[in-house]
């Protein structure tokens, strides 16, 4: 009992540093300047994002159509007409479009979210693996700003995702959509709330 007693101060004293440290750490602020920094990382990565995305439909998606134009293939690119193709173009150049049979519309779109999900899913989950590694294991001192722009890239190119799947899903099912569409979020987000809700309470 009186070993208890002596050994209660200690105990307090311990707990009391670990609950500054928990405090100081909460209370880190991240200058305005980094702030900027981070935003502008954000973009640049998204940008990439979506133009990887948007080149590997335009290379491995087995239903675009190659185009021949005076003689020789303008590989997937240009300005090409005919009631029979449809095309695609990029954001980020639009000059650059992707053709395939209006027929095939249906095909071409599973093939777009096949290979979008096969680049994207690994790039979030990668993503989330080095915002736990970097914030929560090494904490080295600047890399924890820099996490928060590959999250935010992360999230962005899984809503990309999200979205062309709610726009396939619509298309082609129609009376089950909603339910589609609510169970992908209900799965995705489900285990997000609980990460985050650990990591950071």
């Amino acid at each position: 009992m009186f070993l208890f007693l002596q050994d209660k101060p200690k105990f307090w004293l311990s707990l009391g540093k670990e609950t500054k440290k928990k405090m100081d750490k909460h209370q880190k602020k991240i200058p305005f300047l980094v702030k900027v920094l981070i935003a502008i990382l954000a973009v640049v990565l998204i940008l990439l994002g979506e133009r990887i995305v948007f080149d590997l439909n335009r290379i491995a998606n087995p239903v675009v159509q190659k185009i021949e134009a005076g003689g020789q293939v303008d590989y997937r690119v240009g300005k090409f007409f005919s009631p029979n193709l449809s095309y695609e173009k990029s954001r980020l150049a639009p000059q650059i479009r992707i053709y395939y049979p209006t027929k095939e519309k249906a095909r071409y779109l599973a093939y777009k979210l096949l290979i979008q999900a096969s680049f994207i899913i690994p790039v979030f989950l990668l993503m989330f693996l080095f915002y736990w590694w970097m914030k929560l294991k090494e904490r080295k001192a600047g890399w924890e700003a820099v996490v928060y722009a590959y999250v935010i890239f992360a999230l962005w190119m899984m809503l990309h995702l999200l979205k062309d799947t709610a726009h396939y899903v619509i298309n082609q099912y129609r009376s089950a959509a909603v339910y589609i569409i609510l169970g992908i979020l209900i799965i995705i987000l489900t285990p997000l709330v609980v990460f985050f809700q650990k990591k950071m309470s």
